[in-house]
């Protein structure tokens, strides 16, 4: 064999074999963002309270955020259990994850922990699991929370060409959430049926909001109730959207 034949087979098997990361079903190119890079230790939870309980119902949640980073991204992440925000060492988690269905209040020492763990590069991610009730007593305690940790900070827009919707998945914007019966802009449709004038705009049914530290998206709100979604291991574009955030997150904390 000629060595410029030897030398061809050598880049076929070198660099036609490895494709960059395993794809979920239903991938297409036009969904490919940039591949995760080598992380180190990835460490995520579902943050627990003296009042703050996210549904058991949804427990399962946060073990297929895990197994996802691990099948699409080759990302090994390790699931603190019962993570309780005042009296747990927060600095070692890439995100936390805050969510609940019930009205709740932050002890003084939860909040200085969370205002910490922001100020030093964290990554919150807040979302209402009550998202198909309209004006419901978690969303108000949810948003209370992020105003006390944020203090003079605002809750902004953030934009569909942000780095959470095209990293490694090229989303788009923020996939659907359990906020599901949106007929129309301003219309939701309750679990008994009921319809709700919900005053929505059209950009605000289309974006999340965040609180942003020097240009660093340190909190994330949903009020979309992705936290059921997650709890399915078929939500193939909410799980996506998972790993996106996990992938922003242990970027922005090197």
């Amino acid at each position: 064999m000629s060595r410029m034949c030897l030398m061809a087979l050598v880049v076929v098997f070198v660099y036609g074999w490895c494709p960059a990361f395993a794809q979920p079903p239903g991938y297409s190119n036009d969904e490919e963002g940039r591949s995760p890079q080598a992380t180190g230790n990835v460490a995520i939870a579902m943050a627990w309270g003296e009042q703050l309980k996210p549904p058991s119902r949804y427990s399962q949640g946060i073990i297929n955020l895990k197994e996802a980073m691990m099948r699409w991204a080759g990302t090994p992440v390790t699931v603190e259990k019962q993570f309780k925000i005042g009296s747990a060492d927060l600095t070692k988690l890439s995100v936390v994850f805050i969510t609940t269905d019930q009205q709740f209040q932050l002890t003084d020492t939860e909040k200085k922990k969370l205002r910490d763990y922001v100020a030093a590069g964290g990554f919150l991610v807040v979302d209402n699991a009550a998202a198909n009730i309209p004006n419901s007593q978690a969303g108000a305690s949810l948003l209370r929370m992020v105003k006390d940790i944020a203090g003079s900070k605002r809750l902004e827009p953030i934009p569909n060409s942000h780095v959470i919707y095209q990293s490694p998945f090229k989303l788009g914007g923020p996939p659907q959430g359990s906020d599901t019966a949106m007929t129309k802009v301003g219309e939701k449709i309750g679990a008994d049926g009921t319809v709700y004038d919900t005053k929505v705009r059209s950009d605000e049914a289309n974006t999340l909001q965040g609180i942003f530290i020097s240009g660093r998206l340190a909190i994330l709100y949903s009020d979309k109730g992705y936290t059921a979604k997650w709890n399915d291991i078929l939500n193939d574009a909410q799980l996506k959207f998972g790993v996106n955030l996990i992938t922003y997150a242990v970027s922005q904390k090197r």
